[in-house]
């Protein structure tokens, strides 16, 4: 009689282990399906004519992401928020600034900025590290140059400037190949810095325009000051301001702190 009764509840705790077996594998699973994708990360990515099937792909994949566009786009991405059509001025700085504009008062817990081409090989690992950092810090990124001093200190650094450009993207030099450049009003790069971010030293350098930045960050400085930094890039489809910005990020969201510098 004992017997029976050890085998009655047995029976009963498997019955019961396939209730919540069948449970989990059809609710928890499924919910879980429907939120693998990052809301706290969105990539901005500005875009000209590179090729985006990389946007289906882990990292990009789990993220949400919003793209602009200022050339040809036909893209097959799985998580694109919105596509928007800018006017083809002022390269990726001039993308970057009229996110924030538009979206100041609700930006993403983190935003990566990137260029279309971030997945060049020369930008690759860079763009890949900075999207899992973003992700796991839930924190601004930006991997930097650093020169131990003011740059404006740094000759080379302060007497910049660029006569043309043409993109080292294969794609969008396909599209237009042409490298004339509208230069700034005010030049070399040290005098225009010290125009536009009077008293904001810094002494690291973010290259090529990837780095992901906090909502706190961003919000270091009022939407009115966005929209007069982005008159410095809004005429022409290739100003030198947008090389001189390329040097200053880390004094657009002045102050970033050390470590969310790599």
């Amino acid at each position: 009689m004992k017997s029976i009764t050890v085998k009655k509840y047995i029976l009963v705790f498997l019955i019961c282990l396939l209730i919540l077996s069948f449970y989990y594998n059809n609710t928890v699973v499924d919910n879980m399906d429907t939120n693998i994708v990052n809301k706290s990360c969105q990539l901005v990515i500005s875009h000209y004519n590179e090729d985006l099937s990389y946007l289906n792909d882990v990292p990009f994949v789990d993220n949400t992401q919003i793209i602009y566009t200022k050339g040809i786009i036909s893209p097959e991405c799985l998580q694109c928020d919105n596509i928007i059509k800018l006017d083809n001025v002022g390269v990726c700085v001039h993308t970057y600034l009229h996110h924030i504009i538009e979206n100041y008062d609700n930006l993403a817990d983190v935003t990566v900025f990137l260029p279309g081409s971030c997945m060049d090989d020369h930008k690759k690992m860079i763009t890949l590290d900075t999207i899992n950092n973003a992700v796991k810090t839930n924190n601004s990124v930006f991997y930097v140059t650093n020169y131990g001093d003011n740059i404006l200190n740094i000759p080379d650094i302060y007497n910049f400037t660029i006569e043309n450009y043409l993109s080292t993207n294969q794609k969008n030099k396909d599209l237009n190949a042409d490298n004339e450049l509208s230069k700034s009003d005010v030049r070399p790069f040290g005098k225009w810095y010290e125009t536009v971010f009077p008293e904001t030293d810094i002494t690291s350098v973010n290259y090529m325009g990837i780095f992901a930045v906090s909502k706190s960050h961003i919000q270091n400085r009022s939407k009115e000051s966005y929209e007069e930094l982005i008159k410095y890039v809004n005429r022409h489809k290739n100003e030198e301001s947008a090389h001189y910005f390329e040097r200053s990020f880390l004094a657009v969201f002045n102050p970033i702190p050390d470590d969310c510098q790599y």
